[in-house]
C-alpha cells in the first residue's frame, strides 16, 4: 500500500471512532497521560508523522498503531480499513 493510500485508509479508520475523554478516564489514576492522538491525523499530511502511527523508515509502510489511552470510542468492524495494512 502506497503512503497516500495508507493516509486515506487511516483517515477512514479515524471516522469510525468518536472522541470521548471518559473512555480513558482511569488513565490518570495509573499515572498515564491520555490525549486524543487521532486528532493529529489530518488530510494533506504524511501519516508517518501522526501521533500513534509508526512507519518503516526505509519503505514507509505503516508497521504500528498505538491507539491506547487515545480517548477513542467505537467499534472496529470486520470490513475496517485497518485490515488493509499487511505490515502491521
Amino acid at each position: 500500500m502506497y503512503p497516500h493510500h495508507q493516509t486515506l485508509a487511516l483517515l477512514h479508520l479515524k471516522q469510525s471512532f468518536s472522541i470521548n475523554n471518559s473512555s480513558s478516564s482511569n488513565c490518570h489514576s495509573y499515572g498515564v497521560t491520555s490525549y486524543p492522538k487521532i486528532e493529529s491525523w489530518k488530510k494533506g499530511s504524511d501519516c508517518c508523522s501522526w501521533d500513534g502511527v509508526t512507519c518503516d523508515k526505509v519503505i514507509g509502510h505503516v508497521i504500528g498503531l498505538e491507539l491506547s489511552y487515545n480517548w477513542i470510542f467505537g467499534i472496529i468492524h470486520s470490513n475496517s480499513t485497518l485490515f488493509l495494512f499487511p505490515h502491521l
